[in-house]
């Protein structure tokens, strides 16, 4: 029927499909548009049969540019708009191609040619709409400020550009029109007059309207049941049952077992996959099923591979017999859920993504298996939950129930304490110690390097051996484990100090502010030292607790924890009444009553020692922590830093420079001393110092209100 319609048709090139009008309707076609609902372009990609058709292609193209003879491609149809948006219903792959090339072709003309003006202006009616990242890309290939060197590859060049974020590369589209442009210039590189070629028509299709016939879903679909492979997943499913029928065939693995898989696949595997479907995507559509099979049959691999060492993914990992029956027994586990207990609820049976719960794990992911079906890319953190939850399913004959409750609890700890860790050159060893604990219940913290946390490793062991002694007080434990502040480490409270497990949670159910008011209202520094001098306290931020209460490089957990019991210790109930009035407010009193202001004292006393927005961050210029320091909106000292000291004194006192230590007010600037303010003129350096008084480098009288009275009676600020 192709040849029929082809009959009727004129060759038309990749410019002249912009000129011309179409159909009975004389439509013209202003643009052309990849829509959603197409696959991402694929000729780019690097997998060994898209090597061999875009090789072949390029040579076609090639052969038919260098010898001058005439090439015409095969049909291209699809729909025009009455905007004049023609959307293809089959031809993207060679249209982007064309595209591509032309593109090249018009780069390399104006790189050999900078005086000579073309009219490239159609290439620019060309574009994706599969995802917001190839549409941008396609518009930016003509950024005006962009000039292929041509010195290197054209991939190179072009990542390099301010205006490719490097995400852009996670794109299949994207990633694939890359490779692409290097085989085009690799090919191409030493035709002359490549761009007047194209435009002489040595390179044509034919193109067939469908007019009176939106592209839509139901169209697409009738196109892909008439036997065009539009998908990933029926060229894998054909290459799988091929490769497994040849197994078969050479007795390597055992007979029935081709007929039996592809059976599942059609029957069992495709209901399963079918009931976990998202439930957001338009039932009917083939990409619900064939993406996810894609996915479980990717993490499958990535299991294979990291248990066994291997660097490079490849799908041909799968054709081994016992791997063939691993694949068979990772699907199976899920059948067999499916069939007496829907997936949601088996993970809801174990976990909770809310708050804490008897016998669950606090995740933020309520169901591992479904996300795995979703995403492409399956973060090594989710991917580790998720093996582990299938080492349980495969081996449920041997562990009790009671006893993988208490084993997926260790790894969710191990997992969320070893966010800087998990990297993917070491998943063997963390396959290695999941595999371990979940079947033997065993931590091994022999092991120097690779896998999970040294650290939490040891606590998590014993933990385990705590709770093996302790039963009836397990639940507490697992209680402040869950704490939102802590995420499984609990050796800020210590298992030493189980009489101060409720009363953590007490204290931090108070408002967080107080509680770091509180703290410094102790005898002592609770604060934490990086390498930097910057030093972490407590804020109205989570985060800021969550850095004081985990182990890290930075120096003074000991102290941290030292002063935290003692706080612990004040009481069994905590309230924001108890923290203010109790501790706080005699604090406050008493150093007033005797005169002594250390930083302490300001820290409680003023809210400008403690914005709100800021992470409790804070640099010393003096290793001894004097009164000259910055507090710091994020990590280094910038615009936004200030000095709490100056800041303190009036409100209007906003924008600080030179990295937050001096405000400039007219021709002067105010900076703060360990024992003085100065005040400078810029113009004739003059200083005025307003001395503190000071025993031992502690102030004896309240800085802050006589730097405001010397101000009020000076310069008039109210």
């Amino acid at each position: 029927m192709a040849d029929q319609i082809k009959t009727r048709l004129e060759p038309i090139t990749f410019s002249e499909i912009f000129k011309k009008s179409f159909g009975t309707k004389n439509l013209n076609i202003e643009k052309i548009i990849i829509p959603k609902i197409q696959r991402d372009y694929a000729q780019g990609r690097q997998t060994k049969k898209i090597k061999v058709i875009r090789e072949k292609f390029l040579k076609a193209l090639f052969e038919s540019i260098n010898k001058n003879e005439p090439l015409t491609l095969d049909l291209v149809y699809g729909d025009i708009n009455n905007k004049g948006v023609m959307i293809p219903l089959d031809g993207q792959q060679r249209l982007t191609t064309l595209f591509l090339l032309h593109w090249y072709a018009y780069r390399k003309f104006e790189f050999e040619n900078p005086n000579e003006l073309i009219d490239f202006n159609f290439l620019k009616n060309f574009s994706y709409d599969t995802r917001y990242t190839a549409r941008h890309f396609c518009e930016k290939l003509f950024d005006e400020k962009f000039k292929p060197s041509f010195k290197k590859n054209l991939s190179e060049d072009i990542i390099n550009q301010a205006w490719f974020p490097l995400s852009w590369k996670d794109d299949p589209t994207v990633s694939s029109m890359l490779v692409m442009l290097d085989a085009i210039d690799d090919k191409f590189k030493y035709e002359k007059d490549l761009w007047k070629k194209l435009q002489s028509g040595l390179i044509s299709f034919y193109f067939l309207p469908i007019e009176d016939m939106g592209l839509t879903d139901d169209l697409y679909i009738k196109m892909n049941s008439r036997g065009k492979p539009l998908t990933d997943f029926e060229n894998l499913k054909a290459e799988f049952i091929d490769k497994i029928s040849q197994l078969e065939e050479n007795s390597k693995i055992d007979v029935g077992t081709t007929e039996r898989i592809s059976k599942k696949i059609d029957i069992d595997w495709t209901d399963m996959l079918w009931n976990c479907r998202d439930k957001n995507i338009k039932n009917g559509s083939p990409y619900v099923i064939d993406d996810s099979f894609l996915n479980y049959f990717r993490f499958i691999c990535n299991v294979i591979r990291y248990e066994n060492s291997l660097s490079n993914f490849d799908f041909n990992i799968i054709y081994k017999k016992e791997n063939i029956e691993l694949f068979e027994k990772y699907f199976d586990c899920w059948c067999e859920i499916q069939n007496h207990k829907m997936i949601d609820k088996f993970f809801d049976d174990y976990v909770t993504t809310e708050s804490h719960v008897a016998d669950k794990i606090l995740t933020d992911n309520a169901n591992y298996f479904k996300d795995c079906l979703r995403r492409e890319r399956f973060p090594l953190r989710d991917f580790l939950m998720l093996y582990a939850f299938q080492k349980y399913l495969l081996n449920k004959n041997k562990i009790d129930d009671k006893d993988f409750r208490r084993r997926i609890r260790i790894i969710n700890n191990l997992i969320n304490n070893s966010e800087f860790d998990i990297r993917e050159e070491d998943m063997n060893a963390f396959v290695n110690q999941v595999e371990k604990i979940i079947i033997e219940g065993e931590i091994d913290i022999e092991v120097k390097s690779g896998g999970f946390n040294s650290y939490q490793r040891k606590e998590e062991k014993s933990k385990l051996i705590w709770t093996e002694k302790n039963p009836n007080e397990s639940e507490l434990l697992f209680e402040l484990e869950d704490h939102k502040l802590l995420y499984g480490q609990i050796d800020i409270v210590g298992l030493e100090n189980q009489n101060f497990f409720e009363r953590f949670i007490s204290l931090f159910n108070c408002n967080y502010d107080l509680i770091n008011c509180a703290l410094l209202s102790i005898d002592g520094d609770y604060c934490q030292q990086d390498n930097y001098n910057r030093f972490q306290y407590g804020s109205q931020k989570e985060i800021s607790w969550q850095n004081l209460f985990h182990h890290s490089s930075s120096l003074g957990f000991d102290d941290t924890k030292k002063i935290l019991k003692n706080l612990l210790s004040r009481t069994q109930n905590f309230t924001d009444k108890y923290l203010k009035e109790e501790i706080i407010d005699k604090y406050i009193k008493k150093c007033e009553a005797e005169s002594i202001f250390d930083w302490n004292y300001y820290f409680v006393k003023y809210e400008d020692f403690r914005p709100k927005k800021f992470n409790g961050k804070y640099y010393w210029y003096d290793s001894n922590k004097t009164y000259e320091f910055v507090v710091l909106e994020n990590l280094k000292r910038a615009k936004s830093s200030y000095q709490p000291f100056i800041k303190a004194i009036h409100a209007k006192i906003k924008n600080f420079d030179d990295y937050g230590r001096i405000f400039i007010f007219g021709d002067k600037y105010i900076e703060c001393k360990n024992d003085s303010y100065l005040i400078k003129e810029v113009i004739t350096n003059k200083i005025s110092r307003i001395k503190i008084n000071q025993n031992n480098g502690i102030d004896t009288e309240n800085r802050i209100e006589k730097m405001k009275r010397y101000m009020k009676k000076n310069y008039g600020w109210q």
